[in-house]
């Protein structure tokens, strides 16, 4: 029998009672972890289904660095050795098998690693930084500060004016002209237009700065992502889902 009272005008108030009492199921928290697995319900069903379809495979694993539990086995049947642990960095991961592996499951990602590794050996290879400068003459590599832009512009334009008799209205217009060719490039306008360096010489100048965020994005973008991170064989691996989406990309370190 259910509790209450009636009011002074007779009508019934139940106290005391909750939802169950009255046929209505209390709601059950569908976030709770499995008391068998450890992970969320929906996890634990896919890893359930996963396992009906290949029941020859042991269960999805644990996630580990940046990769998720599908991704890490992935990998796994990929390498075809279990992950032992994280190297030093979350994407890179040492196997069973002794063999070390770059793991991404964007390419940007594999982008911005291998671009960060060019920038730090062209922050300590002068040689190289040197080198790439004079290869490639015409790409943006070099650069002059805007205090030495202008001061070099004026310069040159005062030389010009003297010695072709030239007014103070179409010196300045020079100015601003050489200003603009010392902006695009200035490896151009030592070497060719003017002719007093060569492109070795000029690099050793003092006012030449070498952009070392667009060299090492020029060496990715020319001999791919796969000739930084895979130092192994140089090899870039894509690994596709079911759906035969690109899931993971792959780079042997050793």
């Amino acid at each position: 029998m259910v509790k209450g009272f009636k009011d002074s005008k007779g009508n019934f108030h139940p106290t005391g009672s909750s939802k169950e009492e009255f046929g209505i199921p209390r709601r059950r928290s569908t976030k709770r972890r499995s008391v068998e697995t450890g992970v969320g319900r929906t996890l634990e069903i896919q890893m359930r289904r996963t396992q009906k379809k290949f029941p020859n495979d042991n269960p999805q694993p644990d996630p580990i660095g940046n990769i998720s539990s599908t991704e890490r086995w992935l990998a796994e049947k990929e390498v075809d050795s279990m992950i032992d642990e994280v190297g030093f960095d979350d994407n890179l991961f040492e196997f069973e098998n002794k063999q070390e592996w770059w793991i991404f499951d964007k390419f940007e990602d594999a982008k911005e690693k291998a671009i960060d590794q060019e920038r730090n050996l062209l922050e300590t290879e002068e040689s190289i930084v040197s080198d790439l400068a004079q290869r490639f003459p015409n790409e943006d590599f070099v650069f002059i500060t805007e205090t030495d832009k202008r001061i070099i512009a004026n310069e040159d334009a005062d030389s010009i004016a003297r010695n072709d008799g030239l007014s103070d209205s179409q010196r300045d217009k020079l100015t601003d002209e050489i200003a603009e060719k010392l902006e695009s490039n200035p490896v151009d306008y030592f070497v060719n237009e003017r002719g007093t360096h060569t492109t070795e010489n000029l690099l050793n100048e003092s006012f030449i700065r070498k952009d070392i965020d667009k060299m090492a994005e020029f060496v990715v973008k020319t001999d791919g992502v796969g000739h930084t991170l895979a130092s192994y064989d140089g090899n870039e691996k894509i690994v596709k889902d079911k759906k035969g989406d690109e899931r993971l990309y792959l780079y042997r370190a050793n």
